[in-house]
């Protein structure tokens, strides 16, 4: 599922991005907020900005005014889980 603002959860936040290496739109944590969970707490994790689906970190921010990836038609339902 896609949102149209950035989600700050408790360990990320994450925000919807245009994956270029599949084509689609994903959920990509942006922003890690779980420095106490990891062992180098200064180190950044290798997840940021890399697409959950096919590990690549050719990501672009997404909006809603901005047609589907997939289908190429504007955001509806059908689009919410193309992914």
């Amino acid at each position: 599922m896609v949102w149209d603002a950035p989600d700050k959860g408790v360990i990320a936040t994450v925000d919807t991005r245009h994956c270029l290496g599949c084509k689609s739109l994903v959920e990509v944590p942006i922003e890690f907020h779980g420095g106490a969970l990891i062992e180098d707490q200064d180190s950044t994790p290798s997840f940021l900005n890399r697409c959950p689906d096919c590990d690549s970190s050719n990501v672009k921010p997404w909006d809603g005014k901005h047609p589907c990836p997939k289908c190429g038609e504007h955001m509806t339902s059908h689009c919410i889980n193309h992914s």
